[in-house]
């Protein structure tokens, strides 16, 4: 597969989740805008409280990430990878997101029942240290954007050949 055609994913969804103005919160949007113009054929969502919408992102694309800080013990800056499909929805339940008004963990769960979930699923969370309105993204993890999109790359050029 060449490199053009690697970059014309038109089933590919990039969500970012988060609040671009809480700081590391920021991070979701960040990772998939940038995933996005990397691969503009792909789909992009970003969105801030309400995940239901993500449902709907699973039945029409065939390969998802999904992009959001999350709080933890680790460093400002680590990566962690859950496999959505393969995992265990518990891996995701210990990982503390930002707050929503319904979880990733009941939104996948929920797509599990209704038959909905995509091809291949990824999360993909940064962790965080300064959620404040109006504070910027640290740098620790601003760092993390080029290792998440080289990852990215990598999994979408294995699916594409696939």
């Amino acid at each position: 597969m060449s490199d053009s055609e690697l970059h014309r994913q038109p089933n590919v969804a990039f969500i970012g989740l988060g609040n671009p103005f809480r700081g590391d919160d920021g991070i979701g949007y960040a990772l998939a805008s940038e995933l996005h113009k990397t691969f503009p054929q792909s789909s992009i969502f970003l969105l801030h409280d309400d995940f239901t919408p993500i449902l709907s992102i699973f039945e029409q694309h065939a390969l998802c990430f999904i992009f959001d800080a999350v709080a933890g013990d680790k460093p400002p800056g680590t990566i962690i990878e859950v496999d959505l499909l393969h995992g265990t929805l518990e891996e995701l339940t210990n990982l503390a997101t930002s707050s929503h008004h319904m979880s990733l963990t009941q939104i996948v769960e929920l797509g599990r029942q209704m038959d909905l979930m995509p091809q291949a699923l990824y999360l993909f969370g940064v962790v965080g240290k300064d959620f404040t309105l109006g504070a910027p993204m640290g740098s620790e993890v601003k760092a993390a954007i080029p290792a998440v999109v080289k990852r990215c790359g990598d999994l979408l050029k294995v699916y594409a050949e696939s």
